[in-house]
Order: C-alpha cells, then sequence, then structure tokens
C-alpha cells in the first residue's frame, strides 16, 4: 500500500479475435502427385475459388485458412495451365490451431501491414524516410520508427510496440573512398576494406538496406549481369533504365553483398552488385560516438519524452485503423487491433536514497531525483577495491583498443576512489576460444 497510486499506460496494444475466426489448419494432396511449387499454389486457388480468397499456402502440404470452409474432406478437379492435364486436389480438415501455435502468422501479417504504410525495414525494425529528421552540421539523418511483435500474454493477444531511430549519413561510400584515397593513397585498398566489409549502406533509390560482404576492385558499372530475359546489360543501363538515375563516375569498383534464400527447401546463394556513388552509409563512426556535441545533437531526436512516445504509438493506431488495405488484412483474418494502449494502476513509491562514499570514506547520500548520472561522476563509490596486479588478453589486430580501454579504466579508477595500475598485456595469434584458454591457463599465477 505503499506510493500514491495513478494510472499508467503501457506500449501493450490489445489484438482481438473474431468469434469463430482463428487459423484452421487443412492438409494438400494431388492426385496425381505435383512437383512444380507453382502448379500447387494454382490448382489449391482454382479449388478453394470464392470459398476463402484469404489464405496462407506455402505450396506444400499445409494449408491455412481463417475460417473453417468445411469439416471434413474435399475432393477438386482441376486443370494444370499451359498443360490442361487434369489433377484432383484433396482438402482435409485438421484441426483449429492453438492461439500460441499462430505468433508467427500475425507477426507476417503486421509485417505485411508495415509495408503497407511505406515504412521500410532495417535490420528487424521499420523505419519511415519521408519523416526523417536532419542534422547538418553532422551530415546525419535520422530515420523514425517502430519495432512491432505480436505475443500471447495472460490476457490474450498482445502487440508490442515501441519507437526506434536508425542514424544515416549523408556520406555515400563513394564519398569515404575519396577521403580514405585522400589520406591514404598508399594503402587505399587496405583502409577501404577495413571500413566497408560488414557495413551495413542504405540504397535510396529502393529505400533497402544491405550488408557489404566484399569489395569487387575488377569491376565497375560497365559490366555487364545477366538479367531475367537472358539479356545482356550493363549497370549504367540497368539504372538509367529502371531507376532514371545516371551514374557518374564508370570507372568506380562495385559493393558485394551476398544474400541466401531458401527456394524450394535448398539454400540459393544470390550476389548482389551495388554502385557506391548510390549506397549511403548507416550508423555512427567510433568517432562520432565519442563526440560529446555529435551525441547530443543526435540525441535530441532519438531521446523522447513519454509524451512524445505516446503521440508516435497512437500515430501509428491512427494509421492503421485509416488504412483500408492494412483492415483489410487483419479483418481477412478475423482480428481487430484496439485503438488505443493499455492501461494500468501503478504507484509511485518514495525515492530510494543512493549512498556513495566521500575524499575520507564517510557516505554520502544522495536523494536528488532520478537523473543520478552527474552524482556517479561526481562521487567516489562506497567501498573502492585497488586492482594492482591484472592481465589483458587481445589479439594484435585489436591492439589499439585494447591500449585505449587500459589508459581509460587506469584513468577513470581515481574518480571512483581506487587504484587500477597498468595490466600486463598479452597479446594472442588469433581469436578461438581454445588461444584464449590456453593463454590464460599458462599466465595464471598466484599473484592474479
Amino acid at each position: 500500500q505503499r506510493g500514491v497510486p495513478l494510472k499508467v499506460s503501457a506500449n501493450y496494444i490489445r489484438l482481438e479475435v473474431e468469434k469463430d475466426r482463428g487459423v484452421f489448419e487443412y492438409e494438400v494432396r494431388f492426385r496425381p502427385d505435383i512437383d512444380a511449387k507453382s502448379n500447387r499454389i494454382k490448382l489449391v486457388n482454382q479449388a478453394l475459388g470464392e470459398l476463402s480468397t484469404t489464405k496462407v499456402y506455402d505450396g506444400d502440404a499445409c494449408l491455412y485458412l481463417p475460417a473453417q470452409v468445411f469439416s471434413d474432406k474435399q475432393e477438386f478437379v482441376g486443370v494444370i495451365p499451359n498443360t490442361n492435364e487434369q489433377v484432383t486436389t484433396l482438402i482435409v480438415y485438421k484441426r483449429k490451431k492453438k492461439m500460441c501455435e499462430c505468433i508467427h502468422l500475425y507477426n507476417v501479417l503486421f509485417k505485411r501491414i508495415m509495408h503497407i504504410l511505406l515504412y521500410t525495414k532495417m535490420g528487424r525494425n521499420y523505419f519511415s524516410p519521408d519523416h526523417r529528421f536532419i542534422v547538418p552540421q553532422h551530415k546525419l539523418e535520422v530515420f523514425p520508427g517502430y519495432a512491432i511483435s505480436v505475443d500471447e500474454m495472460e490476457d490474450g493477444l498482445m502487440v508490442c510496440l515501441d519507437t526506434q531511430h536508425r542514424v544515416i549519413r549523408s556520406q555515400t561510400v563513394y564519398e569515404l573512398f575519396h577521403e580514405l584515397r585522400a589520406t591514404n593513397p598508399r594503402n587505399f585498398k587496405e583502409f577501404a576494406t577495413k571500413n566497408i566489409i560488414g557495413a551495413c549502406i542504405l540504397t535510396r533509390y529502393n529505400n533497402k538496406t544491405y550488408i557489404v560482404d566484399d569489395i569487387a576492385w575488377d569491376m565497375s558499372p560497365q559490366n555487364t549481369f545477366e538479367t531475367r530475359n537472358s539479356s545482356a546489360c550493363t549497370f549504367i543501363d540497368y539504372y538509367k533504365h529502371h531507376h532514371n538515375i545516371t551514374i557518374q563516375d564508370v570507372d568506380q569498383p562495385l559493393l558485394i553483398s551476398r544474400q541466401t534464400k531458401n527456394i524450394n527447401g535448398v539454400k540459393v546463394e544470390n550476389m548482389l552488385c551495388l554502385i557506391p556513388e548510390l549506397s549511403y552509409l548507416t550508423g555512427l563512426t567510433d568517432a562520432m560516438r565519442s563526440d560529446f556535441k555529435v551525441m547530443k545533437d543526435v540525441a535530441a531526436f532519438t531521446r523522447i519524452t513519454p509524451n512524445q512516445r505516446m503521440l508516435a504509438l497512437r500515430t501509428y493506431l491512427q494509421r492503421v485503423q485509416e488504412s483500408e488495405m492494412a483492415q483489410k488484412v487483419l479483418g481477412g483474418w478475423g482480428l481487430r487491433i484496439s485503438g488505443g494502449t493499455t492501461e494500468l494502476n501503478a504507484r509511485v513509491l518514495p525515492q530510494e536514497a543512493i549512498y556513495f562514499g566521500g575524499p575520507q570514506a564517510e557516505e554520502r547520500k544522495y536523494t536528488g531525483g532520478t537523473d543520478w548520472n552527474k552524482a556517479v561522476i561526481d562521487n567516489r563509490i562506497t567501498g573502492p577495491v585497488d586492482i594492482i596486479t591484472w592481465q589483458l588478453f587481445y589479439t594484435q589486430r585489436d591492439q589499439r583498443y585494447a591500449v585505449n580501454f587500459a589508459q581509460t579504466i587506469t584513468r577513470l579508477a581515481k574518480g571512483m576512489g581506487c587504484v587500477i595500475r597498468d595490466p600486463q598485456h598479452i597479446v594472442l595469434n588469433d581469436d578461438r576460444t581454445e588461444t584464449y584458454m590456453a593463454a590464460v591457463r599458462d599466465n595464471t599465477t598466484t599473484n592474479v
């Protein structure tokens, strides 16, 4: 009974399922058996006809419908297009799936809704390039967006919705290449590889993100590739014809992104070639993260208040309610999303005191509010322990980061009221687990 009662709102929205609706599982068989996935899908579409326009069928043996169209089994005679071969499609009712078994399907539906509302997927979340914030002094842009997931709670289905932000640099990979070539002309390719491989880039002509796996120094936009109609086309002509983009530097290398797709149960690797001058870098560099001014200016857009967060959630819900296509996706499966977030009863408890250590080992009591970051910086800890002998293990590749870490921790220790001496540096040949274990075993002494 402590504290002051108040109403709070959680970032969970109720997802209701209409009576007699849900996800109903059916088994699909063909006589004679059909191998081609595309023909299987066409035959199922013929069989269901007007019975159910909403369905999930991947061409295998399982069919999912939002209603129980029949309770036993039904046979349908269809024709394979182009060959006119008659095939009997047998659809057998299996069961109504439990709500917990439908979570994946419901998450797929909301991914579809995000695309309908023109949000762009970057990583696991969805962002709106059309509503981006510009930070011109640092050549940065901040894309607002959402993280969304459906799960079953004690009180039924809930949609967890939260605000997210993605930082995009106004700098292209091509511009970064020019900077690296100017500062490191001899080792340009080596520095370019270190800076680009593994980076996430954004192509604005389709608002898609890719991970750079390699740089093809021996390729350029003048190279040709085979199109779907088996004709040869240069990258220059492709971008001009499909996106009305004229590539300025026809001699620049290409970026390689490898993507794995599952085709008929077989994993197939697809190699994409991207143009550096059309590829924008995402995220912050280490230099930007250590720059207080940059982080402060970015935080003005990313660190939002509870009221701003609530407004963003309500804006999304309003867009879903006003979109006919989004409502059609939900309605097809008998779903209805609530117009507001979930309200809860809560209490504001008395503030807990935080104790710090003083210069003469006396305790200092802090009761200055919820933001005690400055108090941590200004005061010592209550029970400081000196670290005189310790070892730092790292690979040659990470030496710069390890040295910086050691210097930083020894410098900050004084402010905490303790002493941390310089460590014994142990450089490893590689980063395998066995190498670390052997190094720790060989260097452990009674003093460490």
